[in-house]
């Protein structure tokens, strides 16, 4: 079972829980911090290029945009419950107070533990999900998130990168300014002064996926940006950048596990 919430009086805040999955899922990102918990089963997710395993009891980091993927272990249907919350809300907690340091915050570290934290995500979630979220669930939502930047996340380092990686970071942030346009990778190497070939290479190896696919990931998370908002399947897919309503919903579910539609329904 596979079900999902976006929860608009939350700052659209976008909720999953499965119970007894075996699928795995491509290298996709999400737009804020994804935080969750693993509840049974096993799974191995892949973060940049590294491999980590997910064990019942596990806690989960995700910063924004960074990219994974997960995969199923055979025999061994997974669990886990996830909230996946935007950076402005968190620059809120910051200027509240309540989360204490400054700056743009990351997790170093993807999968970790911490037996108090796990239940009291877990409570979080079944509240944010019971259907009567109240001001004492907000009150108790903003302290758990408070707590796990507190006690999880770093500042987020300042220093000099290398050039080809700032190059690679142009080339993203243009595909982020630019989903909505019919791009093709010759007009992004003459952009960039790179043979397609090299392009295609370079940003493969820092970013873990090609510009096509990471160009998708972008749509897909504007698509249901639009789809939230209560525009039509038709005008989402448009707004996204995809101009095949076939591929939109093929796309959609195979980054989302669930069709435009019944993703549509799920926003309350």
């Amino acid at each position: 079972m596979f079900e999902t919430w976006k929860l608009k009086a939350f700052d659209s805040l976008e909720l999953v829980r499965s119970d007894g999955i075996q699928m795995d899922a491509p290298k996709h990102f999400h737009e804020g911090y994804a935080i969750g918990v693993a509840t049974k089963g096993l799974q191995t997710m892949q973060v940049e290029r590294s491999n980590y395993l997910i064990p019942p009891a596990s806690l989960m980091f995700l910063n924004p945009r960074e990219i994974h993927a997960h995969k199923q272990i055979p025999h061994s249907p997974w669990s886990h419950r996830m909230v996946y919350i935007s950076p402005e809300y968190i620059s809120w907690l910051q200027k509240e107070g309540m989360i204490v340091r400054k700056g743009e915050l990351t997790f170093d570290v993807p999968i970790t533990d911490n037996s108090e934290t796990y239940h009291k995500f877990l409570n979080l979630h079944q509240l944010l999900t019971s259907g009567n979220p109240d001001p004492q669930t907000a009150l108790i939502f903003n302290e758990t998130l408070s707590s796990i930047f507190n006690t999880f996340s770093t500042v987020k380092g300042k220093g000099e990168r290398p050039s080809l990686v700032d190059q690679v970071e142009f080339i993203q942030n243009y595909l982020d300014e630019h989903y909505q346009d019919k791009l093709k990778l010759d007009e992004l190497s003459d952009r960039f002064r790179l043979n397609k070939f090299q392009l295609i290479r370079v940003f493969k190896r820092h970013k873990g996926v090609t510009p096509n696919e990471y160009l998708n990931i972008v749509r897909i998370e504007a698509a249901k940006k639009y789809l939230a908002e209560g525009h039509s399947l038709v005008a989402s897919a448009y707004m996204a950048g995809f101009y095949d309503q076939s591929h939109f919903s093929n796309y959609f579910l195979k980054y989302t596990c669930f069709t435009p539609g019944q993703f549509q329904r799920s926003c309350v």
